[in-house]
């Protein structure tokens, strides 16, 4: 039987080592933004999540831009709407970007939509001067 210390640290280090994306961040005044790439599925978007809750709680930011474009972002519609509900209230009071693939146009309206009726102030876009100028609105 394995102890659960060894079994965390085997999946730490295999989620470092065999990781299919990258992710960045930088804090350019008061905005927070991000950039990721490569193969995004479920359990890669829930880790890209998680550490953008845990920069606004760092840096206590109110507006979030994504770069998505470099990514392969393929997520199903079921984890679409949940992902989109459960969000945590700092993420829920900033005003966030996301700059996407054309491509990916039905997944994030799907996105976009349910995120509007659970009071977030998401926006997708295909242009990053067009994600920047709406965040400076």
């Amino acid at each position: 039987m394995s102890s659960p210390f060894f079994v965390y640290l085997f999946k730490s280090l295999t989620m470092l080592f065999f990781s299919n994306y990258k992710f960045k961040e930088t804090v350019k005044g008061d905005v927070l933004h991000i950039m990721y790439s490569g193969r995004i599925r479920k359990k890669e978007i829930e880790e890209i999540m998680n550490k953008i809750y845990a920069l606004l709680y760092k840096h206590n930011l109110q507006k979030i831009l994504i770069d998505s474009l470099k990514a392969d972002v393929q997520l199903e519609m079921a984890h679409i709407m949940q992902m989109a509900k459960t969000h945590p209230p700092i993420f829920k009071r900033a005003k966030t970007a996301v700059v996407e693939k054309p491509k990916n146009k039905a997944q994030y309206e799907l996105y976009q939509t349910v995120t509007e009726n659970h009071d977030l102030n998401l926006k997708f876009f295909n242009d990053m001067k067009e994600a920047e100028e709406w965040l400076a609105s």
